[in-house]
Order: C-alpha cells, then sequence, then structure tokens
C-alpha cells in the first residue's frame, strides 16, 4: 500500500470506528420536502427553516477523498410550522460537480491521479463545494465553503450557481460571516493568495448593496477560518498556522500536511475600526490557535472577542479526520484587547470545553450572557451544554451512547423575547438505526433534553454549520 493510499485508508469513512462509522459516509438519497415523523409536540411558536450544510459525499465515482473537508457538500433543511415539520436535503451542483457529472469521472481533489492534481494546482482549478455553512441575506441563501464565492440555491434546494454579490467579491468569501445586530449589516472576510496572501474584508448591510471596506497584506499565506465583528471593529487572530504552497499546488500530502504550525511566529492579533480601515492595528502575542470565535462586543477600553482556544492546531486534524480518537473541543477563552495597547488578556470562561459555539444571534457583536456548544467526552459521548456566563451555571444534556448531535442553532421565541429565550436545534445521528433526526431544545432548560425530535428515514452526513431563517423571512428566501 503506497503512503497515499494508507492516509486515504485511515481517513476514510470506512475505516471509522463502528459507531461513527456512518456518521461521516455517504447520503443514501436526495429529496424535497417531506413530512418527518415526529415525537414530542413542536412548540407552536417555533416557525420557519433550520439550513445546515456539510460533506455529503467522501467520494467520486469510486474514487475516496483523502480528507472529509474535501466532500461535496448537500444542503439540509428543516422547516417548521404550526406545530409540523418537513424535511428535504439534496447536493449541491456546482459547476465542478455538474462537469465531474458529464465526465462520468472526478476532476478534482484527491479522488484524481497525482498528475491530475498537480495540474490543478498549476492551473488554479478547484471545486466549490459548498460545504461549510450557510447565509441568508437580502432574502436570498448561500452555501459557503473556505476560500471560494457563495454558491445561491433556492427554497426548494435546487443550486442556482456561484454568486459575486453583485461583482464585490472578487476572490474568496470566507465561511464564517458575521452579523453586527445594531449595524444592521454583517461582516465577512476572503483571502486572495499570490505572490503575497490578502485578506479583504467585505460589508454587507441588510439593506444595502455588498461593498469590500479594503485589503490587508499578511506576512506569510495562512489558513484563517473566522474571525470576529463587534459595533466598531473586525477582529482577526492570525494563529501561525501556514499553508506550504508549494505542498498544496505539488499535492503533496493530504489536507493536514498543506500547513506548518510555526508558534515561534506566534499569533498577529488585527483589529480593523469598520468606519475608518486605514487605522488598523496590528501586533503579535504568543502563539495560540482557534478554529471558531462565539462572539465579541465592546468595553469603554477594550475589544472583546470570545474564542475555543487550543495550544496549536492538532485539533483541526483530530476534530474531523481521525475519529479513532475522540474529537476534540476547546477552552472557551475571553480575548481581551485593550485599546491602544499590544498585548492580550485571557480569561478562561467556563470548565467545560465547548465547540461550536453559538449565541442569540439578536445581540450580535454586543455582549452577550448566554453561550450554547457542543461537547464530547473520552468515550466520544456528545453534550449540548448551555453556559450562563454571567452566573457560571453550565447546564447538559449527554446525549445516550451512539448518538451525536451536530452544532446547535439558536431561534428565538420571539422577537421581542429576552435574550437567550428560545429554542436550540441541532440534527442527530443515531448509530442504532442509521438515522438522522432534528431535535429541538428549550434553551433555558437544556438538561430536560429534547422537547420534540422529528425523524427522517435516513442519515444526514455529518454537517459543519447552519443557520435559522424564521418565518417572517423564510418566505423571501
Amino acid at each position: 500500500m503506497s503512503p497515499s493510499e494508507a492516509r486515504k485508508s485511515r481517513l476514510h469513512p470506512a475505516r471509522m470506528g463502528t459507531k461513527l462509522s456512518h456518521f461521516w459516509s455517504d447520503l443514501t438519497r436526495e429529496h424535497g420536502y417531506e413530512p418527518l415523523k415526529l415525537e414530542g409536540d413542536v412548540p407552536g411558536d417555533l416557525a420557519g427553516t433550520l439550513y445546515r450544510t456539510g460533506p455529503a459525499l467522501t467520494q467520486r465515482f469510486g474514487r475516496p477523498y483523502s480528507h472529509v473537508f474535501e466532500g461535496d457538500g448537500a444542503i439540509c433543511a428543516v422547516r417548521l410550522a404550526a406545530g409540523r415539520a418537513e424535511g428535504a436535503h439534496r447536493l449541491l451542483r456546482s459547476d465542478g460537480f455538474v462537469a465531474e457529472e458529464r465526465a462520468g469521472r472526478p476532476l478534482y481533489q484527491t479522488a484524481v491521479s497525482w498528475p491530475r492534481q498537480v495540474a490543478n494546482g498549476l492551473l488554479g482549478r478547484f471545486k466549490n463545494t459548498g460545504n461549510t455553512n450557510v447565509m441568508e441575506w437580502h432574502g436570498n441563501l448561500y452555501a459557503l465553503m473556505e476560500n471560494a464565492r457563495p454558491i445561491a440555491f433556492d427554497r426548494e434546494l435546487q443550486t442556482i450557481g456561484e454568486s459575486s454579490l453583485g461583482g464585490v467579491i472578487r476572490g474568496a468569501f470566507s465561511a464564517h460571516p458575521h452579523p453586527v445586530a445594531t449595524r444592521r449589516t454583517t461582516y465577512n472576510v476572503g483571502l486572495r493568495y499570490g505572490r503575497k496572501t490578502h485578506v479583504a474584508i467585505y460589508s454587507l448591510p441588510w439593506e444595502g448593496p455588498a461593498r469590500c471596506l479594503g485589503e490587508l497584506p499578511l506576512d506569510h499565506p495562512v489558513m484563517l477560518h473566522d474571525f470576529m465583528a463587534t459595533e466598531q471593529h473586525v477582529v482577526m487572530l492570525v494563529s501561525p498556522l501556514r499553508l506550504v504552497i508549494h505542498r498544496a499546488i505539488l499535492a503533496i500530502g493530504d489536507f493536514p500536511e498543506l500547513f506548518r504550525w510555526t508558534p515561534s511566529a506566534g499569533t498577529e492579533v488585527i483589529v480593523v475600526p469598520i468606519d475608518a480601515p486605514e487605522r488598523v492595528r496590528r501586533f503579535r502575542t504568543d502563539a495560540f490557535f482557534q478554529i471558531h470565535f462565539s462572539g465579541g462586543y465592546e468595553e469603554p477600553d477594550a475589544t472583546v472577542v470570545d474564542i475555543m482556544k487550543y495550544a496549536d492546531s492538532s485539533a483541526l486534524d483530530v476534530n474531523v479526520a481521525d475519529v479513532d480518537q475522540p474529537p476534540q473541543a476547546g477552552e472557551v477563552t475571553r480575548i481581551r484587547i485593550p485599546h491602544g495597547s499590544e498585548r492580550v488578556e485571557h480569561e478562561r470562561l467556563c470548565d467545560t470545553t465547548l465547540e461550536f459555539g453559538q449565541h442569540d444571534q439578536r445581540v450580535a457583536g454586543s455582549a452577550y450572557r448566554h453561550l450554547f456548544g457542543l461537547t464530547v467526552d473520552a468515550s466520544h459521548r456528545f453534550a449540548l451544554a448551555h453556559v450562563d456566563l454571567e452566573s457560571g451555571v453550565e447546564d447538559l444534556f449527554w446525549f445516550p451512547d451512539g448518538e451525536f448531535n451536530s452544532e446547535a442553532i439558536f431561534a428565538p421565541r420571539g422577537p421581542e423575547a429576552p435574550e437567550g429565550d428560545g429554542y436550540l436545534l441541532t440534527i442527530v445521528y443515531r448509530s442504532s438505526s442509521r438515522t438522522s433526526h432534528l431535535a429541538v431544545f428549550d434553551a433555558r432548560h437544556v438538561s430536560d433534553g429534547p422537547i420534540a425530535r422529528a425523524h427522517f428515514d435516513h442519515h444526514i452526513p455529518s454537517g459543519f454549520h447552519g443557520t435559522w431563517v424564521a418565518a417572517a423571512r423564510a418566505g423571501a428566501a
């Protein structure tokens, strides 16, 4: 067995542990909206649609990818109204995906021969999978992935195609846009690799056209998966995880081997004033790593962002690829950046380690109290968590052995409900039946368990992120 084949054997879902093997495996069928079997009662005030995306194919035409990050994306949607639930699941048919369908063979990524991978790298050919997140903007829906343009799709989950958002997105668009509620604007960033790596900052007003606030040069090609926006600033914490360009172009190694952790370089802190982006503040601090941010806000004398913190980038591989080890969760850490200072202060916010941190998006960009996330123990037992950041109380629901939950999306009980008063929506995979369902929790009483479950008759390959579109907006989306 060649080294490349050995890597694929280790990372392909067919080689994973019994209970998790189907968790990452390919979708079994596509379909439009169908009634889902209900267990419990869906609250009558929970009306809208949950949209999620994730890798749904681990191979093309019998040739496996080396990492699930490469998987072709599919949108899962659950529509809730009047106590009923309907579910749909469809692959995203990007230009690259359609080209492969027409050719009858893989054309991209590690499913192709090494010479083809090298040619793709040299010519800049890649497939937009849309497998990481979903964004709703101006009543339109978009699937996002790292370093590509958004893929528009409609309410029936039919693919429309790539979008530049009115000609504004010239390069890449990150998979993690962040709204700032008081500004009624969503912000995002996008890396552009070349002789010099640049990061663009984008502004997407809720009632106006998209625009680029500017670009900043970076010292090295890096992985910048997430960032944060507050009422006054865009904050990037650029960890020293550098893309090794020659390995990427020449397809040397699988996904984790395309990056090099260089802790001696430290983490670069970049603080960009939204109203004066030319007055950027940049400095370096000791190295640390984060995959995701959970929130951010302004204090009178500092900008604050909350992250799930790791000592290094090893969690990036273990979280998804090597499930013979339990997925990792990070230390929920508040990073305080005093104004006019080149230092940061770290404060751990809770005992439980978390990933996929979420909060009530009605207060996005401002101070918040209620944090929701996913955690997992050494035996692969998964849990949903609510942390009250003011009182310090941690409320967890541990799923039964063999059930694995995804990121929980918060849906407010109503537009006037207090912050954190609402529902948590998470797609759960049940290994005993190899099926998935939507579990609905009362966000105020997570440890009481789901108040309702809406069952698909098949499994949904594990996704990464998604969004909730309330009924008033769902009709326009």
